[in-house]
């Protein structure tokens, strides 16, 4: 069996925190990655493109948003073939796992509030003597977030059928009413099961897919902000400005600005 380090791809930039390391990756199609493991458990978010990870029984198609977490030494292959792909890769020691130490198997999350994520992908470029502590603090609330994440119920057979729902209509103005009649239950069942299996109500979900969406054409488009922000389903521009930079500490314009990253 290969053993893999922490991180795959090319590293843009880490940090090694106390039995935690944070690490920003880029990979180039097309690779694949033969059977192999790592020694920590590691929570993977995808920021950018889209890729194939192949588990023992399974395999999942992983694209901008999507969360999985891997017990340590847990065997997987990866295919990167259409697109560059740029993810924040968390590891933990086993001493640090927490309530996570439990999850045996592999999961793929198919949601999670992107403001950790972008934080610790701000504190990342910040760099600065603070960095370090608001890197291990994130670290700690995603790991504690996926744990209630895998920790729930049996997840809803509609659930998938409500976050197709919800990534296909984003940009228009949908709302908890719209996604309850696309699944066919009431508003009160959706609602609930949305906060108890995502501790995300409807409305962030839809705002979390917009957000995304309109960070990912900040960076890669030169097209007028005004215009993404109507595309992606936001008021106006201030709108998009506001939230862009409530959950990444920058604006889209400091974004847009900021060197491109090479993959």
């Amino acid at each position: 069996m290969l053993t893999q380090p922490e991180s795959y791809g090319s590293e843009l930039r880490s940090y090694e925190l106390s039995g935690i390391r944070v690490a920003e990756v880029a990979v180039a199609p097309p690779q694949t990655l033969p059977v192999h493991n790592h020694a920590n458990a590691q929570v993977v978010f995808v920021l950018d493109g889209s890729y194939r990870e192949h588990w023992p029984n399974r395999h999942v198609q992983l694209r901008p948003g999507s969360v999985i977490f891997r017990p340590p030494n847990e065997s997987h292959a990866n295919v990167f073939g259409e697109s560059d792909v740029r993810a924040l890769v968390v590891s933990y020691r086993p001493e640090r796992l927490g309530a996570l130490a439990s999850c045996r198997q592999p999961v793929e999350l198919p949601a999670l509030a992107a403001d950790v994520p972008h934080q610790l992908e701000r504190e990342l470029g910040l760099g600065d003597p603070a960095a370090p502590s608001a890197l291990e603090g994130w670290s700690l609330l995603l790991m504690a977030r996926v744990a209630r994440l895998v920790d729930r119920d049996p997840w809803p057979a509609w659930m998938g059928e409500a976050l197709g729902f919800i990534a296909r209509h984003h940009s228009e103005a949908i709302t908890l009413t719209n996604v309850a009649r696309a699944v066919g239950l009431h508003r009160a069942r959706v609602a609930g099961a949305f906060r108890r299996h995502l501790d995300r109500s409807v409305g962030e979900m839809i705002r979390d897919a917009r957000l995304r969406r309109a960070l990912a054409e900040i960076r890669s488009s030169p097209r007028p902000l005004s215009e993404i922000a109507c595309e992606c389903g936001f008021f106006d521009q201030a709108h998009m400005g506001r939230w862009v930079k409530r959950v990444t500490g920058s604006t889209p314009g400091e974004i847009r600005a900021a060197p491109p990253r090479r993959v």
